[in-house]
C-alpha cells in the first residue's frame, strides 16, 4: 500500500507578498517612499513558517550583497517571485530568492528586513 503524502503545516502566521499599487509612481515613473499597506497590492497572502537560516543561507545572501533576516516556508503559489515584497505584522520585507521544493508542493523564501508600516496597515 502507497504512503500517503503529509501535507505540512505552518504555525506561525500569515505573510501578505505585495508590490507597490501603479498609483504610487512619481511623474517620472520612480516609486515614491511608501509608509502604509494602503500603498501596497497584496498578490497573496499565505500561511508560513520561520524557518532556522543555515550557514550557507548567510553566505548565499552575502554573495548577493543581501542581509538575510528572515527564511520562511509556506505554500507554493506561482505568482510569487523575487519581484515583490512581503508584509508580516507591520515590517517590510524585500523577497530576494524565492527557492520551490522539487515536488513543487512549497517554497523557501528569503527576505531582507526593509522598514516598518504605518499604523493603517
Amino acid at each position: 500500500m502507497k504512503a500517503s503524502k503529509q501535507i505540512p503545516a505552518y504555525r506561525d502566521g500569515y505573510v501578505k507578498f505585495v508590490r507597490h499599487k501603479e498609483t504610487a509612481a512619481s511623474s517620472f515613473a520612480a516609486f515614491k517612499n511608501t509608509r502604509s499597506a494602503a500603498d501596497y497590492d497584496v498578490i497573496v497572502t499565505l500561511a508560513y513558517d520561520r524557518m532556522n537560516i543555515r550557514e550557507r543561507d548567510y553566505e548565499f545572501a552575502e554573495s548577493l550583497d543581501k542581509t538575510l533576516n528572515l527564511k520562511i516556508r509556506c505554500p507554493y503559489h506561482a505568482d510569487v517571485n523575487s519581484k515583490l515584497q512581503a508584509v508580516i505584522g507591520e515590517m517590510l520585507y524585500d523577497v530576494y530568492q524565492v527557492d520551490p521544493d522539487v515536488n513543487g508542493m512549497k517554497m523557501f523564501v528569503y527576505m531582507q528586513e526593509n522598514r516598518r508600516l504605518g499604523n493603517d496597515s
